[in-house]
């Protein structure tokens, strides 16, 4: 058994080192498209965890700019993933 847990707690750590927490904008990159992203959330509409945690430097979700290093949330708790889902759908709309 002890063992067991050893290679689940190292198979965590690998896993939790591949995770992106900071990420580099780069030419035509928006934050649906960074959030899409396979190693960032690989779900678009959960851009606004990434919007909320650099509110210091977006001030607006819509404007990121090349060489911006934006902190990608890993702490997420999944009672907030589907509120975040349909509040970006909702600024979506509300842009339209």
């Amino acid at each position: 058994k002890n063992n067991k847990d050893n290679k689940i707690k190292d198979k965590t750590r690998k896993f939790n080192k591949k995770l992106i927490t900071l990420y580099e904008v780069k030419k035509g990159d928006c934050l649906i498209n960074i959030a899409k992203n396979k190693e960032i959330f690989n779900d678009p509409w959960l851009w606004p965890l990434i919007y909320k945690a650099n509110r210091d430097q977006i001030r607006n979700p819509h404007y990121i700019y090349v060489g911006q290093k934006l902190f990608i949330p890993r702490n997420i708790k999944p009672e907030i993933i589907s509120p975040t889902r349909k509040e970006a759908k909702y600024l979506i709309k509300k842009q339209k």
